[in-house]
């Protein structure tokens, strides 16, 4: 799940476990490529910020815990 959606929101790179070429390619391509690098972090920081953020996990907790009342 959480290659599909670094991949799919174009947020990272993921490697396989082991993928020691990939790894190495992809490490390479973000130090040729800084710009886009630094768009990707962009883009993972937004996704971060409306999923993930603090804020938004607490909303999702209290939703269930709320509706289990």
């Amino acid at each position: 799940y959480l290659a599909e959606e670094v991949e799919g929101e174009r947020i990272g790179c993921a490697v396989s476990p082991g993928d020691s070429k990939g790894l190495a390619a992809d490490i390479c391509s973000l130090a040729a490529h800084p710009e886009a690098a630094g768009e990707m972090g962009l883009r993972a920081e937004k996704l971060y910020l409306s999923k993930y953020a603090y804020e938004k996990a607490m909303e999702k907790y209290l939703s269930i815990f709320e509706s289990r009342l």
